[in-house]
């Protein structure tokens, strides 16, 4: 009877000390929560008196732009931008990465890109230098589970980040959030019959590269797409795609050059 009383006894030692670690780890949480809100909301005080945002792929299309136009402008790059001749030697306002292959393509764990603020996965941290981390401005996202098709557009980019199949997703959530009225996607091509799969590519894709079938990926794309931005509708944020050409369908068009032709139009007037 007594070695009974005596574990129950252990037990319940056991079960208190257990939910005090758990209120411990769950109050860390919050704390963590409540100061990258903080910092999200920083960021967002900064964007001023701008209404939109340019999100830009890798996609072969980039090349037939006139990048200079992006200058004032407020812009996310991604992933290997850096490999672009055009992105060198430049603060950029905005860049982000989420996926783990990205640190792998990197030498001395350095993001050769400068940009005013990196929007980076925690799951790429390990692979970055502590020399990086130290002299960047990081917001550190976490992957939501589900992606953007069965979660949607996020309120709350500092506790999870939904993404999909392209980190432009990740970035039109974050772009929304900011506060950011009109986001326009460019080079998201979603085409991968050509000659070369990236506008940094010097060389042609392998033909199995170009044969390899990458239709589920364009489906759950558009899916995922089209769901941020009818919900984002919802805020009055419009999300369009800019690329010419291209497989991204599910966003309404609008063209690139365009939006600043318009401008000009309206200067002269």
């Amino acid at each position: 009877m007594r070695i009974v009383i005596e574990m129950k006894l252990l037990k319940n030692i056991f079960n208190e000390r257990h939910k005090l670690l758990g209120l411990r780890e769950f109050l860390a949480y919050v704390l963590s929560r409540n100061d990258k809100k903080v910092r999200f909301k920083g960021i967002a005080s900064k964007i001023g008196s701008k209404d939109r945002v340019f999100i830009l792929g890798n996609g072969p299309s980039l090349n037939q732009h006139d990048m200079n136009l992006l200058k004032g402008e407020d812009y996310f790059l991604c992933n290997h931008a850096e490999r672009m001749k055009w992105t060198r030697d430049i603060v950029h306002p905005y860049y982000i990465a989420t996926d783990p292959f990205v640190v792998k393509g990197l030498s001395g764990g350095e993001i050769h890109l400068k940009a005013q603020n990196y929007f980076i996965d925690e799951s790429l941290c390990p692979g970055l230098s502590e020399n990086f981390i130290s002299k960047s401005s990081i917001f550190w996202c976490r992957s939501a589970s589900g992606g953007s098709i069965s979660r949607g557009l996020t309120k709350t980019p500092w506790v999870s980040l939904p993404g999909g199949s392209t980190v432009l997703i990740s970035a039109a959530q974050v772009a929304v959030n900011l506060g950011y009225k009109n986001v326009y996607i460019l080079g998201c091509d979603l085409n991968y019959s050509g000659d070369v799969m990236y506008s940094y590519d010097k060389i042609a894709a392998s033909p199995n590269m170009r044969k390899s079938d990458r239709s589920a990926m364009v489906k759950k794309t558009n899916l995922a797409f089209d769901r941020i931005a009818r919900e984002a509708m919802k805020r009055g944020v419009l999300i369009a795609n800019a690329t010419p050409g291209g497989n991204l369908n599910s966003l309404p068009r609008v063209s690139f050059e365009g939006l600043f032709s318009e401008e000009k139009i309206a200067v002269h007037n």
